[in-house]
């Protein structure tokens, strides 16, 4: 599984970090979209893991896990936390978070974290360990902060934390996200006051109806001059009143001062 297609830099890349662990680990976080092989490089590390003789422990987030703790519980076997030499405090924080489902008793990921880098530093297992995370975008909240706090100090000691996550640039929930607006005068972003009537061209006279900010509730466009009185085209003699033959200079005349008062 180790002879991925297009990915002989990264399989050696973990390759060199598995096989230096023993002097000291740390952490690595694949993060790609869906589909980019993400978790075949993690089957790959693990392969490598068993090669280098590490003891491989691995948690998986899963969609709709909300439980506190949940996949931190899968990571760590019961028999290391009880051969863990661990203070008063941190091994009731481990052992409410590892095996209660009280959600009232959900101790603080501080406390938790500090249990687990004690159980994996301090492991009886004479070889190095290899933690493999996938899906961490959907572990839970609290083993999201404990691995984030594991990944952070482990670099002094013979302990390889590896996760995958898919990239979260869009924290916002699904419905305060961006949508087209309706307004085809409006930008392509969310404006709660607009609508798809619009005023005229040459000016916004109503904030509940235009698509400017509701402080602006009147405005004009750049260089464009309020209109001015009404145009409209000097009035034809009817037909009645038209003659044959040339017009004569008083009838041109009146029509003259016709057309101008009218412009």
């Amino acid at each position: 599984m180790t002879d991925l297609f297009g990915r002989a830099h990264e399989i050696g890349v973990l390759d060199a970090l598995i096989a230096g662990a023993r002097q000291g680990g740390g952490s690595v976080l694949l993060r790609g979209d869906a589909g980019v092989g993400k978790s075949a490089l993690l089957h790959a590390a693990t392969a490598i893991a068993d090669r280098h003789g590490h003891l491989v422990l691995t948690a998986v987030g899963i969609d709709g896990d909300a439980s506190p703790y949940v996949s931190l519980r899968r990571m760590l076997p019961p028999q290391m936390i009880d051969a863990a030499d661990l203070p008063p405090a941190q091994r009731a924080a481990l052992l409410a978070a590892t095996r209660t489902d009280d959600p009232a008793a959900v101790p603080e990921p501080f406390l938790v974290g500090m249990a687990a880098l004690t159980v994996l530093t301090d492991a009886p297992e004479d070889r190095p360990i290899t933690l493999i995370v996938d899906d961490a975008h959907w572990l839970d909240a609290q083993s999201r902060a404990v691995i984030a706090f594991l990944g952070r100090r482990l670099a002094a000691d013979p302990v390889l934390l590896i996760v995958a996550t898919r990239p979260v640039d869009d924290p916002a929930p699904p419905s305060t996200r961006p949508r087209p607006s309706p307004c085809r005068r409006c930008p392509p972003t969310p404006r709660p006051h607009c609508s798809t009537r619009s005023p005229p061209a040459w000016t916004r006279s109503s904030a509940a109806r235009s698509c400017t900010p509701p402080a602006a509730t009147r405005w004009h466009w750049p260089n464009y001059p309020a209109p001015g009185p009404a145009w409209h085209p000097p009035r034809r003699p009817s037909p009645s009143a038209t003659t044959s033959g040339p017009a004569s200079p008083a009838a041109t005349a009146a029509c003259h001062r016709s057309a101008a008062t009218s412009c």
